[in-house]
């Protein structure tokens, strides 16, 4: 999911209004970063592919292609909301499937990389929503 939504942070410097905003979304493509990061040198250690298993779905909290190309339409506080939609509902996803797997998941490197990302994006979320707009 982290994926979709740097290709959506990415758009913000050039077409974000709110400078609280940007400040916030560059926080948190730097997070997303560090975040695939440990997840791909797990995927590494382990022996799994880097395959983007949820490449072109359309589930809860994956920024679409439609929504980029949409994101890619808008400018200051017209794409300063839609960010704030999107992101709310990547970060909202995110935290819950993490926090899922932190609690279920078998390999105890997994379940800690899960916690640590819940904890970070329900972090971030309150960081969106205490954001002056």
């Amino acid at each position: 999911m982290n994926n979709q939504a740097l290709e959506l942070l990415t758009l913000v410097g050039g077409r974000g209004g709110d400078p609280a905003l940007k400040a916030w979304a560059a926080s948190l493509a730097v997070g997303h970063r560090a975040e695939l990061g440990r997840l791909n040198a797990l995927l590494d250690r382990i022996g799994l592919p880097r395959t983007d298993v949820h490449a072109g779905h359309d589930m809860p909290g994956m920024v679409t292609a439609a929504d980029l190309g949409r994101a890619r339409t808008l400018r200051g506080a017209a794409f300063d909301s839609f960010l704030g939609r999107e992101l709310r509902a990547h970060l909202e996803q995110s935290a819950r499937v993490s926090l899922s797997e932190s609690r279920g998941g078998t390999g105890a490197e997994a379940r800690r990389l899960a916690a640590d990302l819940a904890a970070a994006h329900t972090g971030a979320l309150e960081g969106l929503r205490s954001s002056p707009r």
